[in-house]
């Protein structure tokens, strides 16, 4: 593979491909999830000097457009009501915000970003032509999911910057010799500080989120096995500098070194916004709020439900690393072909990583409701890049590439047929590639589900293509298939569903594990569709001590030539075989 032309090609395919798609689903402009939260404190910042909730803040929420916008996070303090995530991201973005508003922290990740990968060059050259350097560097930024973290506005593709620039700086004198003629970023890798600065970097990242330790601990024991005790040693104290130095500024500025153990819960427009600590009801309202919250942190430990969603890890349909990584496989196994002592301890913190989320908290190891793949496992990935201690060529750089125009593509096909239904951040995966993924059973909150729990069971509407009222859902024909999650603890094979049909001409097309098959269906009456055997039985969330067997079927109405057919279904349960 002729690498220099290549490499100048590539970049210019991701970003067209990731523009049309952030176009198509608005994503520089729509709020999902926490980004409502950071931006309110990027403004709290830039415009009145501080991270306290106060009546300019709700006022600015009040008058804000969009759902997403209004929503925040707050917490109560010795020193009052305030924001409720960490402080260091608001801060550094503030001046952003000042100068270009929301899209500031667009910029900001932006810039993050590129500074991140120049100095990953830099090491990678060190091992590599300059080519296969760029190669490689592009791959595990372009062939997945990072470049559509470039328009989230929130802090998750700055971990990214801060873990793949810490491990660069701290790494740089167990990853090859530098040049000849070294430039700027050589001599940045080769100064006596690096390891200092990138302790402190990763510092930062553990700040931003504290499972991160385990990334930031990574280089410190690489370096431990390699011997290089000095490094090791200033990489530490970068990083407790850092865990310091923002547990000061969380003190000072909020009243809390930790905003996941103070008393918080979320507030929007609706529920009203708490102001005033003095208020004898705010604490009330934060209890009130709190009981919908789950913000619990203590272990799950649930081996099935760990064990499914450790499969849902590597190929779940919103979460999964072969769609949404697929750099990260290909990385990981040039990583183990060749081993050392480096790589093999930087693999096993990105496992220590994932075996983390994935026991400590089994329903939500993805990042929460809205998402773009696993988030949780963002500013892990970084360190697959500096495991592998040769380049990507070859078969490896063609089949994960291949993977990634497969997945842009049909992401691109999903949005476009579907963002008028649900232009929400799963989009993308309602229609394509995606739905050959099995649909993660264990997920508590996935954005755009809707859980009905009808006759005892759960039935969770996975796409927008069925109309779910409170008591029924109704299909027509013509629409794309809707799939439901079926859990329950019966185990018989019929599913009664009772027909309310507008033409005498409609049939049910029903198809799972089984294959699919058609059932007639009257204007008014009870249909029973046989399926498949369940394959997964674990606990669900809403009665965690029980087991539930789960199946998925694809539903679909069909009339004979096309015609115009509305058909409404209520559950009846399951029943076994007469």
């Amino acid at each position: 593979m002729r690498s220099r032309p290549v490499a100048i090609l590539l970049p210019l395919l991701v970003l067209v491909a990731f523009s049309v798609l952030g176009a198509l689903r608005g994503s520089f402009f729509s709020v999902f999830g926490d980004e409502g939260t950071y931006l309110a404190m990027a403004q709290s910042v830039s415009r009145d000097g501080d991270l306290m909730f106060g009546t300019a803040d709700r006022e600015r929420l009040e008058r804000a457009d969009g759902a997403g916008r209004q929503t925040v996070i707050l917490q109560q303090t010795g020193k009052g009501i305030s924001y409720s995530k960490p402080v260091v991201y608001p801060l550094l973005v503030a001046p952003f915000h000042r100068l270009v508003g929301d899209l500031g922290l667009v910029l900001f990740n932006a810039l993050a970003m590129g500074a991140a990968l120049a100095l990953a060059f830099g090491v990678l050259r060190r091992q590599a032509s300059s080519g296969e350097a760029w190669l490689t560097l592009w791959t595990f930024f372009g062939a997945g999911v990072l470049p559509a973290y470039l328009v989230w506005k929130m802090p998750d593709l700055f971990q990214v910057a801060l873990a793949t620039a810490g491990l660069s700086l701290a790494l740089a004198t167990v990853r090859g010799a530098p040049p000849t003629v070294p430039d700027l970023v050589d001599r940045l890798l080769a100064s006596r500080w690096a390891p200092l600065v990138g302790g402190g970097l990763l510092g930062l990242l553990a700040a931003l989120r504290y499972p991160n330790l385990l990334i930031a601990l990574a280089p410190i024991a690489a370096l431990g096995v390699s011997r290089r005790r000095h490094p090791m040693v200033l990489v530490a104290a970068g990083c407790l500098a850092a865990l310091a130095l923002v547990a000061l500024c969380g003190w000072v500025l909020v009243g809390s070194i930790n905003p996941y153990k103070e008393s918080r819960a979320s507030f929007n427009r609706e529920t009203g916004y708490p102001v005033s600590s003095d208020d004898p009801g705010v604490r009330e309202q934060f209890e009130a709020r709190r009981a919908t919250q789950s913000l619990t942190f203590r272990p799950e430990l649930q081996p099935d439900v760990s064990a499914y969603s450790t499969g849902y890890f590597f190929v779940g349909r919103h979460t999964g690393l072969l769609f949404y990584f697929p750099a990260a496989l290909v990385l990981l196994a040039a990583a183990v072909r060749r081993p050392d002592r480096v790589g093999l301890t930087l693999v096993a913190a990105a496992a220590a990583v994932a075996v983390f989320y994935l026991i400590w908290m089994p329903r939500n190891y993805f990042g929460g409701a809205t998402f773009i793949g696993n988030r949780y496992f963002l500013a892990a990935y970084p360190l697959l890049l500096f495991a592998a201690r040769r380049p990507l060529r070859g078969r490896a750089l063609i089949a994960t590439w291949s993977l990634g125009a497969l997945v842009v593509v049909s992401a691109i096909v999903s949005v476009v047929e579907t963002r008028d239904r649900d232009p929400g951040s799963q989009s993308h995966a309602y229609a394509g590639v995606f739905r050959l993924l099995p649909y993660e059973s264990t997920a508590l909150r996935i954005e755009g589900w809707r859980d009905r729990y009808w006759s005892g069971d759960l039935l969770r509407f996975v796409d927008p293509f069925a109309q779910v009222t409170e008591n029924a859902f109704v299909l027509r024909a013509g629409d794309r298939p809707a799939e439901i999650l079926l859990a329950s603890r019966r185990q018989g094979p019929l599913l009664g569903l009772e027909v309310r049909a507008n033409t005498d001409e409609a049939v049910l097309e029903v198809t799972d594990r089984r294959g699919r098959r058609t059932y007639p269906l009257p204007r008014e009456g009870i249909v029973a569709v046989e399926t498949a055997p369940p394959w997964r039985h674990h606990r669900f969330w809403w009665v965690p001590d029980l087991t539930y067997s789960s199946r998925t079927l694809r539903l679909a109405v069909r009339t004979p030539v096309g015609e115009p057919a509305t058909v409404s279904f209520s559950y009846r349960g399951l029943r076994p075989a007469s």
